[in-house]
């Protein structure tokens, strides 16, 4: 035969062709194939699998076997609607060719099969297979066989006669309901074609990934504002609701990206860097809008990972003063990779307003005498005693720290050492005071231990400040009241007044501190803006040097119009000068600066007075969260919890001259920081987070509480004993519990903070109390929601049943608590009588950091178009005296430690108050009573 007729040869050669290939070339190289292998120990049943590009070897010998372009081709997975499965249950078809498009048909023989199987990965089911068909020279026939949980699909094509055969493309439904998210591998569609024997396929096998919408709870959750004050806030967001994450199956080069948009009033700082782990990097980014800022943070995966964990990100804020008062509403949203639908793409959370903290702490210091609150709320004082302004019933100096009550006495949540006398706030929100001109006028009687100054129809206090010569207090609503000598116009005009007495606000506005000075008296407005009256002598007002005193309230222009989150002003002496803190933590100052107590100005300069409002210097990098003003000396509390000085007295170091900027106590050194500053006539205090107080400076009438009239130019340890009548106290008042320790300065800015305008709502509650919320008398579930109240709806996957407890009851509500499938509290409201209803739930880290509050609106109240009948509550951690909290919120009633409020109050004003929670605080937010 020529080369030309072997060319000529047709390139599929049927069975009934088949004979030996003699060419004498293959069959050597089959021989000498064959001697090799057996050499190496090969059997002839190896052989037998030997296949070439255009042979297949059965038994011994070759066999012809063409290569040819039939196998599964254009697979694909086609869902009924839309581009993907899902999500949930979901129909479609699977699609195929035998042959690649522009194929020639094949030379079959009769009764040759050509069978295409698919295997469906699992949650993916065959609907209704085609019928079986005949067609040009074949028939079709469709089966399956469920194998381990999967199903095959059958598509075998059988030639009805010999010669030229065109394979026919086929369709079969599916139908898809997927257990949970499927890694690539698992949702992938396998295919192989099976051919006659003297056939071999150039595309045997395929696979495609179903293109599958899955359903998730990944998205952004717990959208929130933490933060104590207004330029040390951070913004947080989850990635699930609860601790467990979620499996998803994410591929290399996915993207989460998640964006946290704020007005233009909240300013992010420094964002989180770049980090890259465990086959996840993260980024952040910002930008301004014409709304205010968007914050992202994406995550982009560079390694394969299936169980993804929860993700909770912050980043840091700050909030202007009118935001931080007012309120603000931020959103955030989540864009997943393009196969999942989140069950929380988008949330968006109203911010309440807050009170700016006054700033005031649990450590005050005056004229001579020194004064000092417990986390048990017991007011302890030393130092100097002639008038009684330490308030023990003497007045002999007392050179230790010494308890001022007895058994069943009024307990304090904030203290404040004027002058030569000292007032503070009872837990009832009533005024008291001791000492000289403490209410009276000047030369009037002195009292030397704590009696109530403000009147029962007064209303609700919420801080104090001691003057030189007189006081004030921040009343209902934001108003000031004053008391005391008036000789300059502190309080108003030239009368002074015997007992508290309300003060004329400037129009519109609402004060969150009052801070009283040597002869002048400063209010700070909600807004932060700073207003003041009194003396303006040595620039102590800082209203310029052609001012010498006003009677009434006026408004002290701060450099940029800063707004101020804390007054302070030297009430110890009559050199007296006033500091103020701003948003971010920097200083203003006026008044008396002749040891540098003001500081240094922006220009260098430091003036004997600071006629007017003066931005001065800090160190590089330092900011301040609280400050303190005494006699020529300032102290700063800065963010990391240092302590600086600058002045030309009780420094806390050695110096020569005065130090007009700020310089860091070196010898302040407690692990954790420092958390409370106080400074005095000569005299300092820092309480650190330990619960540790360090004095220094003079110790002139045992003012240092050390045992000792020994000036001290670092600080000294202060020595914590308490006296034998405060534990009887403790046994014999089971609500003013005594403290451990003698002098303690752990809770926060400012204590306990009660809101303002407080005034009681006349709630009406049940005569009994139902008890502990969580458990009956024998552990044992004791109720269960009425039918409006659906279970399934309430927390993370519904609440159990099992754990519904009646907490508190009467004719206008009804509360109960349980856990929900997360373990998380829940409280769940009803009011009456128009069955409103409403639930708040927390993870059990989350209650016992802060507990579980909420309120529900019910109806605009009669009395008010800005009022709502709203039911408040508070289901606060074991650790608060729930008692005592109730005594913080008029008109609340606790039962166990739930809190129920109802009243008519006004949305738009919310204030946080602050509880002991043993050596913590817990933050509650309440609203303001009409």
């Amino acid at each position: 035969m020529s080369q030309n007729e072997r060319n000529a040869l047709p390139e599929v050669v049927g069975p009934r062709f088949a004979r030996r290939l003699i060419a004498r070339p293959a069959i050597a190289l089959a021989l000498v194939s064959a001697v090799l292998l057996s050499a190496l120990g090969i059997s002839s049943t190896m052989v037998g699998a030997v296949t070439t590009d255009s042979s297949r070897v059965a038994g011994n010998s070759f066999v012809a076997a063409a290569r040819v372009d039939v196998g599964p081709y254009g697979l694909a997975a086609v869902p009924s609607n839309g581009s993907m499965f899902g999500p949930g249950p979901d129909s479609g078809v699977v699609r195929f060719s035998m042959q690649p498009e522009g194929a020639s048909p094949i030379a079959a023989e009769r009764g040759e099969e050509f069978a295409l199987e698919i295997l469906l990965p699992l949650g993916v089911q065959p609907g209704t297979l085609p019928a079986d068909e005949s067609g040009n020279g074949f028939r079709r026939a469709w089966s399956t066989q469920e194998e381990n949980g999967q199903w095959v699909v059958r598509s075998v094509v059988t030639a009805e006669t010999a010669g030229a055969l065109t394979l026919p493309s086929g369709t079969f439904d599916i139908v898809t309901e997927f257990p949970g998210v499927l890694s690539d591998e698992a949702a992938t569609l396998h295919a192989e074609i099976k051919l006659p024997e003297r056939l071999m396929s150039t595309h045997p096998k395929d696979s495609v990934v179903l293109p599958v919408a899955w359903n998730v709870t990944a998205g952004v959750y717990g959208l929130g504002l933490s933060g104590s004050t207004a330029t040390n806030a951070a913004v947080k967001v989850s990635s699930h609701p609860d601790l467990g994450g979620e499996t998803l199956h994410l591929r290399a080069g996915d993207a989460i990206v998640t964006t946290v948009s704020v007005p233009s009033s909240v300013t992010p700082g420094r964002l989180p860097e770049a980090t890259s782990q465990a086959g996840l990097t993260t980024t952040w980014s910002s930008v301004r809008t014409g709304a205010g800022w968007d914050v992202t943070l994406t995550e982009t995966i560079t390694a394969p990972i299936a169980n993804v964990p929860t993700r909770t990100a912050q980043f840091p804020v700050s909030v202007n003063q009118q935001a931080w008062t007012s309120g603000f509403t931020m959103s955030a949203q989540t864009v997943l990779p393009a196969r999942f639908t989140s069950s929380q793409a988008r949330t968006e959370t109203k911010v309440p307003g807050r009170i700016a903290k006054p700033g005031l702490g649990k450590v005050s210091a005056g004229g001579g005498q020194s004064m000092a609150l417990t986390n048990k709320w017991l007011a302890y004082g030393w130092g100097v005693n002639a008038s009684g302004q330490v308030g023990n019933g003497t007045t002999t100096n007392v050179l230790t720290p010494t308890w001022l009550g007895y058994p069943g006495s009024q307990d304090f949540i904030q203290v404040s050492a004027g002058g030569n006398h000292t007032v503070a706030l009872s837990s009832d929100l009533k005024v008291y005071g001791w000492g000289a001109r403490q209410w009276s006028l000047a030369g009037g009687s002195q009292v030397d231990k704590p009696v109530q100054v403000s009147s029962s129809n007064s209303g609700a206090f919420t801080q104090v400040s001691a003057g030189y010569n007189h006081s004030l207090a921040l009343g209902p609503n934001g108003r000031a009241w004053g008391w005391g000598s008036a000789s300059n116009g502190e309080l108003g005009g030239s009368s002074s007044f015997t007992w508290p007495t309300q003060l004329q606000n400037p129009a519109g506005v609402q004060f969150v501190q009052v801070e009283a000075g040597a002869s002048t008296t400063f209010g700070l407005g909600s807004d932060g803006t700073v207003w003041g009256m009194g003396s303006n002598a040595g620039g102590r007002l800082g209203l310029g040097p052609n001012v010498s005193k006003m009677s009434k309230f006026t408004q002290i222009p701060m450099p940029d119009d800063a707004r101020i989150v804390q007054l302070v002003s030297n009430s110890s002496t009559t050199d007296s000068h006033t500091l103020a803190l701003t948003d971010p933590g920097e200083v203003i100052a006026w008044g008396a600066n002749s040891s540098g107590q003001g500081g240094t100005a922006s220009d260098g300069s430091i003036p004997a007075a600071l006629s007017t409002p003066t931005l001065i210097q800090l160190p590089e990098g330092v900011r301040f969260t609280r400050l303190a003003a005494g006699g020529g000396v300032s102290l700063g509390l800065s963010y990391d919890g240092s302590v600086y000085s600058w002045g030309g007295r009780t420094l806390g170091y050695a110096a020569s001259g005065k130090v007009a900027v700020p310089h860091q106590i070196p010898s302040l050194t407690a692990k954790g920081g420092y958390v409370d500053i106080a400074a005095g006539d000569q005299h300092a205090f820092a309480s650190s987070s330990d619960g540790n107080l360090y004095g220094w400076g003079s110790g002139q009438g045992g003012r240092l509480g050390n045992n000792s009239t020994a000036f001290q130019t670092v600080p000294v340890l202060v020595p914590q004993t308490l006296s034998r009548e405060a534990d009887a106290a403790e046994e014999t008042a089971p609500t003013d519990t005594a403290a451990e320790a003698g002098v303690e300065a752990e809770v926060g800015d400012a204590g306990w903070e009660a809101p303002e305008g407080t005034a009681d709502t006349g709630a009406e509650f049940p005569d009994e109390e139902i008890g502990d919320p969580d458990t009956d008398e024998d552990g044992s579930p004791v109720s269960q929601l009425p039918a409006q109240i659906d279970p399934a709806s309430i927390g993370h996957g519904g609440v159990k049943p099992d754990t519904i407890v009646l907490a508190a009851e009467n004719e206008r509500y009804t509360v109960w608590t349980a856990r929900d499938q997360s373990e998380a509290i829940c409280v769940i409201a009803l009011v009456l009588p128009d069955g409103a209803s409403n639930s708040y739930c927390a993870r059990p880290d989350v209650f016992e950091a802060s507990g579980v509050s909420g309120s529900m609106d019910s109806g605009t109240a009669a009395s008010s178009e800005d009022s709502m009948q709203t039911l408040q509550t508070y289901l606060l951690p074991d650790a608060v005296e729930a008692e005592k909290a109730a005594k913080m919120i008029p008109g609340s009633k606790n039962y166990g430690q739930l809190l129920v409020r109802f009243g008519d109050f006004r949305q738009e004003e919310s204030h946080l108050i602050e509880l002991p929670s043993g050596d913590r605080t817990v933050e509650m937010l309440v609203l303001s009573g009409s």
